[in-house]
């Protein structure tokens, strides 16, 4: 499976961003654009992850941020 890390921006965010974008012109073919619902900010990404490395990765991101969480 592939499999990234993500943000997902509050509420509030996207709505700003997205009367932002509805200023920019949407009729160019070679763009494709999302839902707003389904905007993040990817931080990493791990392409194909196999199901037996998921235990271990679970692991060391749970340590991330507890180590993260617990500098601030």
């Amino acid at each position: 499976m592939r499999l990234f890390v993500a943000v997902i921006p509050p509420r509030p965010v996207v709505l700003e961003l997205r009367a932002a974008l509805s200023t920019l012109p949407h009729d160019n073919p070679r763009l494709r654009w999302c839902r707003p619902e389904t905007w993040h900010v990817t931080l990493a990404f791990f392409g194909e992850v196999g199901e037996d490395s998921l235990d271990d990765l679970k692991e060391r991101l749970g340590n991330i941020i507890v180590g993260y969480t617990r500098d601030r």
